[in-house]
């Protein structure tokens, strides 16, 4: 009977995480940052051939991998059902419809929040009981924020999942056996592959030989072991002697080490970038995220969890139960207990603060929280217990209209579907980040020339779209973008209040940010607003510049481009991009001057994206050969060449250059 249990609780998880999977489709209002590195691996993109190198590594790669993964069956799938052909209709799905990729990446994450509901209840059955093990299962399944983290392309879930399955190893059985030394390691082993704080399951693993009680002939002096731990056998079997155990842990290590490698093979094939990424992650974890305060973290995670991702009974039973394996020396739960406590103080030395963080600690609290359960349980009827359970599941249940809120339509999609009704195509829009979703030359560019000649036959509007560039760490550097004389050529500035308040909030710091915005209040029309307080989504308002009485499309002349203001040589990257992306809008509606100037400047600034170097090298030699300035094209290759840094860049600017 309690099997079927499990599966209903189980059932019960996969219908809240696959319903409403489909969320903001065919816009896109996640990064889904390992769906897009895999789709670079396909090699599907502009200028890229297959490779297993993601060139990324502010986390590990193995939430990629399976997300390339999800990619080829998708690719099987859509064949076998005559969706697609070949390799460009598949580009053709992804660059256009979007939907089935995002639906088949958030599935990936949606299994691994369906597995960690079962692996909860497996685990909270041999720290507690089975029914009790089922009931936390239950309350996991009913989480908002972790339905919410399961319907999106992230490494958090998996993490979560590969997490309680490594703790479900070190306490399934008694024995340090071989076998268990495998199963932990590879346990860790998965959860570091996913994101670097998994190898912290590497202090409950080794604190688990110590916890291990010595055989009688080794330690002779050794006392009884107390009855605390319910899931212990009446008479366990004496534990290997030291040597044993110190075997076992490096047996342990041993198979994560391999499986964190096997899973990131590049963290050691390419260290370098890997070494750079690094450094990067831990200063923006020093550093804080743009728009939260920059102290430790610990009260606002404690707040966070008991407001957001647990609520507050639920955190203080799991705190109660936390203390409660200390005190009865349950060494199955003290070793979930060292975990969240260790873990909790190691996110909470940090400056950055996302309640994503902590989710891995979610299910473990859980299983915690159920110890108190327990022994009220012993001195109640199970019968007694059942009003306070359904108490408990009274506040996850509450929580659960405001996540399906998101399936209603977002003020971005909002914006977008107004500006395809109501704005000529080739409008320029200039727009922060976390606005419209406007289909632009960025995506369109890129594109071979059959997927661009279905995208003009399909009706798409092609919008001229500019973002202006924010930083989460550093956001002062963002005030160079800010200044509107940039963007006379602008036919419409769209804001969002997911970025504008965080400037609104710090007025000392972000005084051109704010002159920015006043004089889009003083000179400009607000010409639409869509408000969020009904709606999923940040506040967006957009404003018509009358300086321009017709589209930048079916103009004659541009203005050409402005330097930035730079006051000291800290450079972003986004200098060059900011102008690389202003001329590909203007070169997409033949403003062939404007686009050259716009490249040119770009190459007066640092670059950092990958690939920025080349896109403006052949976007140079485009224009100039669109001008009848054959000469120039060859001077200005041969000169790009030099200076690229890149061997691969290098080489194809020689390509091209033999070409003409």
């Amino acid at each position: 009977m309690r099997y079927f249990w499990v599966l209903a609780v189980v059932v019960l998880a996969a219908a809240l995480r696959f319903f409403g999977l489909d969320w903001g489709l065919p816009q896109v209002y996640e990064e889904a940052t390992p769906l897009k590195k895999a789709w670079d691996l396909l090699g599907l993109g502009p200028a890229r051939d297959f490779e297993l190198n993601p060139k990324f590594f502010n986390y590990p790669s193995l939430t990629i991998y399976l997300q390339l993964l999800a990619q080829g069956l998708l690719y099987g799938f859509l064949k076998l059902v005559g969706s697609v052909d070949s390799s460009l209709d598949f580009q053709r799905v992804f660059f256009i419809e979007r939907s089935p990729f995002y639906i088949a990446g958030r599935m990936v994450t949606a299994l691994f929040g369906i597995g960690t509901v079962w692996i909860t209840a497996k685990l909270g059955a041999i720290i507690t009981n089975k029914w009790l093990g089922l009931f936390a299962a239950l309350l996991l399944a009913l989480n908002a924020f972790h339905l919410e983290k399961s319907q999106v392309i992230e490494v958090d879930v998996p993490l979560t999942f590969f997490v309680v399955l490594a703790f479900f190893f070190m306490v399934r059985s008694e024995e340090l056996s071989l076998k268990k030394a495998v199963l932990v390691g590879l346990g860790i082993g998965l959860a570091a592959g996913t994101k670097y704080t998994g190898a912290f399951l590497a202090l409950p693993a080794t604190c688990l030989i110590f916890m291990m009680r010595p055989t009688p002939e080794s330690d002779p002096a050794s006392e009884p072991e107390s009855p605390g731990d319910p899931s212990l056998p009446d008479h366990p079997t004496p534990s290997p002697p030291w040597r044993s155990r110190f075997t076992w842990l490096f047996t342990a290590g041993f198979v994560s080490a391999v499986t964190f490698f096997v899973t990131s093979p590049y963290v050691l094939l390419d260290y370098a970038s890997f070494s750079s990424d690094l450094a990067m992650e831990r200063e923006h974890m020093r550093l804080g995220h743009f728009g939260v305060d920059d102290s430790f973290s610990w009260d606002w995670y404690t707040q966070i969890l008991g407001s957001k991702l647990m609520t507050w009974p639920l955190l203080g039973l799991g705190t109660l139960g936390l203390l409660w394996a200390f005190l009865e020396r349950r060494r199955n739960a003290i070793l979930i207990a060292i975990f969240c406590l260790g873990y909790f103080l190691l996110v909470g030395s940090w400056s950055m603060k996302a309640d994503r963080y902590v989710l891995p600690l979610v299910p473990l609290m859980l299983v915690l929280a159920m110890i108190p359960l327990e022994k009220l349980q012993s001195r109640l009827s199970s019968r007694a217990l059942i009003p306070i359970l359904g108490a408990l599941l009274v506040f996850p249940i509450l929580a659960l209209p405001k996540h399906f809120d998101r399936l209603k339509l977002d003020t971005r999609t909002q914006a977008k579907v107004w500006i395809e009704e109501n704005l000529a195509p080739g409008s320029l829009l200039i727009s922060e980040a976390y606005g419209p979703d406007v289909y632009d030359p960025i995506e369109f560019w890129p594109l071979h020339p059959q997927l661009k000649a279905h995208v003009r036959a399909s009706g798409t509007l092609l919008f001229g779209y500019h973002q202006i560039p924010m930083f989460q760490v550093m956001p002062h550097l963002s005030s160079r973008f800010y200044v509107i004389d940039l963007y006379e050529n602008a036919d419409y500035f769209v804001t969002s209040s997911a970025v504008r308040d965080r400037y609104q909030a710090d007025p000392s710091t972000f005084a051109t940010q704010l002159k920015f915005y006043s004089q889009l209040e003083g000179h400009c029309e607000k010409v639409k607003v869509f408000h969020s307080d009904e709606s999923p989504g940040p506040e967006i308002i957009i404003y018509k510049n009358p300086i321009q009485k017709e589209p930048m499309g079916s103009r004659t002349a541009l203005r050409g481009p402005i330097p930035l203001n730079i006051e000291t040589n800290e450079y972003t990257g986004e200098e060059s991009f900011s102008f690389y992306s202003l001329g590909l809008n203007y070169e997409t509606f033949d403003h062939t001057e404007a686009a050259l100037a716009n490249y040119m400047m770009a190459l007066r600034y640092p670059t950092s994206r990958p690939g920025i170097y080349l896109n403006l090298g052949l976007g140079v030699t485009r224009c100039l050969l669109k001008s009848g300035r054959r000469p120039e094209a060859l001077q200005f290759l041969q000169e790009a060449m030099m200076q690229a840094n890149d061997p691969g860049d290098r080489a194809r600017l020689g390509e091209v250059r033999n070409s003409i």
